[in-house]
């Protein structure tokens, strides 16, 4: 009887549970789909969500553009701002032949001691070293120079460049001399060089060759005057035995002759009075 009584309550079970699940299937069929129809479903999802993050990165980055372009960086502030650097730096690089004579003079010209004239006298054989060089070694300046808007040009050849031998001889005999002027010495060199590089008149081969032997120059130069070197040779004490007064400074009329040898050798100098000796000629003619 007790086993008969399970048996039926066993098979209403079942029967309940089946029923359950005939209900639940006609009302929600798509929880019985097959597999791979949930896997198409998950797949095409993905596909629409790829689409939808690229449509935002093209929105996103054409409002970046569109933000940059409203923000406008060649607004005319900028572009003045521009101009006067540049202004500036072909100021520099177009006049540092004669503003760094000039001043070497006038300084020669007060201080007029031991220590200026061995530095001239230097700064003199640096350039007639240059020039020696540039028959040497006998290599053309840049083939844009011939096209360049220049009234000048230079005649002479380009390697190694006289301009950066002299600023590397003249920056670091300074510089060794007072170390305080180390940082702007090195940045109106730099404006200098370059503006020579970019108005054709060197290549940077020619640029970095004068400048190294220049400063190399300089500094050989500087231990010579003092009496620092292994031969123990002391320009400032041979140049105020040779040339110097009892007071310890060059006379007044012998200044006459620094002015003179510094523009026959300053190039641009040189080639400022051909080109007017020139000019003279041809309206003479």
């Amino acid at each position: 009887m007790i086993i008969s009584s399970t048996i039926t309550l066993l098979h209403l079970l079942l029967l309940s549970s089946t029923t359950r699940s005939v209900v639940s299937f006609q009302s929600h069929p798509q929880r019985f789909l097959p597999l791979s129809h949930h896997r198409r479903l998950i797949q095409t999802r993905l596909e629409d969500h790829t689409t939808l993050k690229n449509r935002w990165r093209k929105h996103n980055k054409h409002s970046i553009l569109n933000m940059a372009s409203t923000d406008n960086p060649e607004s005319p502030k900028t572009n003045k701002s521009n101009n006067a650097l540049e202004t500036i730096f072909n100021t520099i690089g177009s006049t540092t032949s004669i503003v760094v004579s000039g001043i070497f003079f006038v300084e020669l010209a007060y201080q007029r001691d031991a220590l200026m004239v061995s530095f001239f006298i230097g700064s003199i054989l640096n350039a007639v070293f240059g020039k020696i060089l540039k028959r040497i070694l006998n290599q053309d300046r840049p083939q844009e120079l011939e096209t360049a808007d220049m009234k000048v040009k230079p005649g002479d050849k380009g390697m190694p460049s006289s301009h950066a031998m002299s600023l590397g001889f003249i920056g670091t005999f300074v510089s060794l001399t007072l170390p305080w002027t180390q940082l702007p010495i090195i940045m109106y060199t730099m404006i200098s060089l370059v503006y020579r590089v970019n108005t054709k008149l060197h290549t940077w081969q020619q640029i970095v060759v004068g400048f190294v032997v220049g400063s190399t120059n300089g500094a050989i130069w500087r231990h010579l005057c003092d009496g620092r070197n292994p031969f123990h040779v002391n320009v400032m004490e041979i140049v105020s035995t040779n040339l110097l007064d009892a007071n310890g400074q060059l006379p007044w009329p012998m200044l006459l002759a620094p002015a003179l040898v510094g523009a026959i050798v300053v190039g641009s100098v040189e080639r400022r009075i051909s080109g007017l000796l020139k000019q003279t000629s041809n309206k003479d003619d």
